[in-house]
């Protein structure tokens, strides 16, 4: 998807509503998916990840009656990493490492065998469990699962 420019307005994506601006405004930075609602992008997908730094975007929430206006930041919030990353890996190989065998490699080199990056910390310990389990690091398990883990 290419990045978007100019304002946008953007709606929770898979019938989540946010209560108030705060938790509208936490879900939208944090990545989650969300939906555009204006008339040059109906009904697409998207998340921070899609739009320039600088952009300004409107976020519905409270079954779409409020708004609150989110500027894309310059570079994106880090957040903090509570929890390490599962070491080691896994000790001995399961039946499936013996299939996929580069994805038990990489995952020996503590690398995320979907993008081969680094694995860094994790934000919350069930995604610190999928890990030890697929080896994903934690933007993967957010692509593939597309959930609140």
């Amino acid at each position: 998807m290419m990045k978007i420019s100019g304002s946008a307005t953007v709606i929770p994506a898979y019938g989540r509503d946010y209560k108030d601006s705060d938790a509208a405004r936490d879900a939208f930075l944090a990545g989650k998916d969300f939906k555009l609602s204006d008339s040059r992008h109906v009904s697409q997908y998207c998340s921070i990840r899609d739009f320039q730094p600088g952009t300004k975007v409107w976020v519905r929430y409270n079954r779409y009656t409020s708004v609150i206006v989110v500027t894309v930041p310059k570079k994106p919030e880090k957040q903090d990493r509570e929890y390490p990353i599962p070491r080691p890996p896994i000790p001995a190989k399961r039946p499936v490492d013996h299939i996929m065998v580069e994805m038990y490699e990489l995952k020996q080199q503590g690398k995320c065998p979907v993008c081969h990056k680094p694995v860094e910390g994790f934000t919350t310990e069930l995604k610190a469990r999928e890990y030890s389990i697929s080896g994903y690091c934690e933007p993967c398990q957010d692509d593939m699962f597309q959930s609140d883990l």
